[in-house]
């Protein structure tokens, strides 16, 4: 590991010191995500400290949005475009706070700015970040007035820890931030395109024994030009983002385990599931598969009217870097202001 002093914060992170974002790079990276603010909060494993970002609106906000990556990902994923266009969270950021919500997004363990061994999954065990979530929600909760109502937002795999996250709230009411009024999804990890069932069992067992490995036979279902349509944002993100990101690379055994065995869970989740969700899915998505969100509108309890998928037309799996990433943004945006009309 390596240290760093970073927003008054003592924290060490696996990224060399001639990879890692200085100052005057933090400072552009701050002005693309529109100047948030930054903390750590101590994490659900070993200590490890997490960390996130938060974007008020001017006033009191009228909701909270608490967002989360997916694998590989980061609170900072976006980007200013060549044409000056946002896209992924630095247009979502400004899109929200416009309308008038706080934006809370954290780094998972080993990813961003967060402690824990880079990109990798400890053990296989997925639920540490489900717990690093369900603590960042409430945080992001107690800083507002107990009757702001509160959203999940993942992506991705962040889309299956949202529903894990979702289903203790809905079991655990006690454990549930204050507010708590939905989710929403994007391409959520539920169904995976998985090799052979043979394949799967081996790497299963691989992974317990060297779960940092990257073994040059490691499936690649999540290929960059798999994620992203366009040229610009595929090279921006394959570059690592200063080793706080790593697009489009193939996980390490560990990491896959742990996304395969929350994928596996998540399934069970979903029956009897009843909290109110809208899902954006991309028709053209071969990494996260569409059946998954299918199967998540059939088999929830959730009330008919509380539930939604839109499918987005040609998207691939990351819909927020296209060129109608703000028409889908808008989708989200409605969904939630008439859940929050509904329960006035």
């Amino acid at each position: 590991m390596v240290k760093y002093e970073l927003w008054g914060n003592n924290v060490d992170i696996e990224v060399p010191k001639d990879v890692f974002p200085n100052k005057e790079r933090q400072k552009e990276l701050d002005e693309v995500f529109n100047n948030p603010e930054h903390g750590f909060f101590e994490g659900t494993h070993e200590g490890k400290k997490i960390y996130y970002r938060k974007s008020l609106p001017e006033g009191a906000p009228k909701g909270i949005i608490v967002w989360q990556h997916g694998i590989h990902g980061q609170s900072g994923f976006g980007m200013k475009l060549q044409d000056g266009r946002y896209i992924d969270m630095a247009l979502r950021t400004r899109l929200f706070t416009k309308e008038g919500f706080a934006v809370y997004a954290s780094d998972q363990l080993g990813h961003g700015y967060s402690e824990g061994t880079r990109f990798l999954i400890p053990n296989g065990n997925w639920q540490i970040n489900r717990d690093d979530l369900v603590q960042f929600a409430k945080l992001a909760a107690s800083e507002h007035d107990g009757t702001i109502p509160l959203f999940l937002i993942g992506d991705s795999y962040g889309g299956c820890l949202v529903l894990h996250a979702a289903r203790v709230f809905q079991d655990q009411p006690n454990e549930a931030p204050m507010g708590f009024a939905g989710v929403l999804l994007n391409a959520p990890a539920i169904i995976g395109d998985l090799p052979s069932p043979a394949v799967v069992e081996f790497l299963r067992q691989l992974a317990k024994v060297f779960p940092a490995w990257r073994p040059f036979f490691m499936p690649h279902p999540v290929s960059s030009d798999r994620i992203w349509k366009d040229k610009e944002p595929r090279e921006y993100y394959d570059g690592g983002n200063n080793g706080l990101s790593l697009g489009g690379a193939k996980f390490c055994l560990g990491t896959a385990l742990g996304l395969l065995e929350g994928l596996e869970a998540v399934r069970e989740v979903i029956l009897g599931f009843k909290v109110p969700f809208s899902i954006n899915h991309g028709t053209e998505d071969h990494s996260v598969l569409m059946e998954g969100s299918t199967f998540l509108m059939e088999k929830s309890d959730t009330p008919p009217e509380d539930k939604v998928l839109n499918k987005i037309e040609g998207g691939y799996h990351d819909v927020y870097s296209e060129a109608e990433a703000e028409k889908t943004m808008m989708l989200e945006i409605q969904w939630i202001k008439e859940q929050i009309a509904k329960n006035k």
